[in-house]
């Protein structure tokens, strides 16, 4: 798993270096939990939410729930949860608390993801909804990331959009 903080714990488990982790790893995911245990709020439904961010898609400014933004959060808090008990120490037990209960808003087939708690179809710049699938693997089911990828395909901005969908310099569009 990847994501937002997450780095640290990534190159813990690509090469086991406890002694890192506990030096210089553990530190930095502690605080990364830390922060975003400070800016999630609880909703109604008794889940937490991060309001007031602008996530991977900068159309979308100050919004609540960003998808990207709540998975990232949700995974550096799994990591740090996780790195606190291969070293032994005790984490602050919110950080499971919270990746457990963060929430994610859904379309009304209850299958596609939102980019955030109002998004209602306009155009993006980029479908961060994807980064769902990969890097951060919150939605692993085959035919979820599908129907995601092809519900935002034709909503990112072709000509505003992300650097990697646009044409080299010179090169037109």
């Amino acid at each position: 798993r990847a994501g937002g903080g997450g780095g640290g714990w990534l190159y813990f488990t690509a090469t086991a270096d406890t002694a890192w982790l506990r030096t210089e790893g553990y530190e930095l995911l502690r605080d990364c939990a830390d922060f975003w245990v400070s800016r999630v709020d609880k909703t109604a439904d008794g889940g937490y939410t991060v309001r007031g961010v602008v996530g991977a898609d900068e159309y979308a400014i100050g919004v609540d729930g960003d998808a990207f933004t709540n998975a990232a959060a949700k995974r550096v808090l799994e990591y740090a949860a996780d790195a606190a008990e291969v070293l032994g120490v005790t984490g602050d037990l919110r950080w499971r608390e919270v990746a457990a209960g963060m929430n994610f808003a859904m379309m009304s087939d209850g299958v596609v993801f939102r980019e955030h708690e109002r998004y209602a179809g306009e155009m993006t710049k980029q479908a961060d909804v994807e980064l769902l699938a990969y890097p951060l693997e919150i939605m692993t089911d085959p035919k979820q990331i599908r129907a995601n990828i092809d519900y935002y395909a034709g909503r990112i901005d072709s000509i505003g959009g992300p650097a990697v969908r646009q044409a080299a310099p010179g090169g037109g569009r």
